[in-house]
């Protein structure tokens, strides 16, 4: 089964909008492909049957479908990573897995994973190059993102690199 990430401007701890300034692409792609959001406090989790409504602490904007990893809980029933439906800006809910107590305890925080991609090399000349992880085919991407060309970004696929500028 895959599993779908999504990611939004709008979501707590985002890169935030982008425009073409230097920086500003490759500070998305390190959050979406790699990184993944912060963790964001959960204030309570409790269930009914095997519905889980989780409280967060802040304004979430997280979409219903979105894919989540739960971590902190004294319960190991609630910790692991679920498919959450959006019910309001500070209210998920998602369907347990295994059972778990009512409620959860101990300190549990919220986060949408990166998409399991690393960066092998460091920067080098504005290029950014980022590489497929497990269980992909293991293929580059290298971002040009530098002064000369803040308008038109480039992105090129390459099966080996050896540095951020060789593929």
């Amino acid at each position: 089964m895959s599993t779908w990430r999504y990611f939004s401007s709008s979501m707590q701890g985002s890169t935030g909008n982008i425009d073409s300034a230097v920086g500003k692409l490759p500070s998305m792609f390190d959050v979406v492909l790699v990184d993944g959001l912060p963790a964001q406090s959960v204030e309570s989790m409790t269930h009914d049957g095997s519905t889980v409504t989780v409280t967060m602490a802040l304004v979430h904007n997280i979409p219903g479908s979105a894919v989540m990893t739960f971590a902190g809980a004294n319960q190991a029933g609630y910790n692991g990573e679920f498919v959450v439906k959006y019910q309001s800006t500070t209210i998920l809910t998602f369907e347990l897995v295994e059972s778990a107590l009512n409620p959860a305890t101990g300190t549990v925080s919220g986060t949408i994973a990166g998409a399991g991609w690393t960066k092998p090399f460091p920067v080098s000349n504005g290029h950014h190059v980022y590489k497929q992880g497990a269980g992909s085919n293991g293929l580059y991407m290298r971002l040009a993102d530098n002064a000369l060309n803040q308008v038109t970004k480039t992105c090129i696929g390459f099966e080996t690199m050896s540095d951020a500028d060789s593929g």
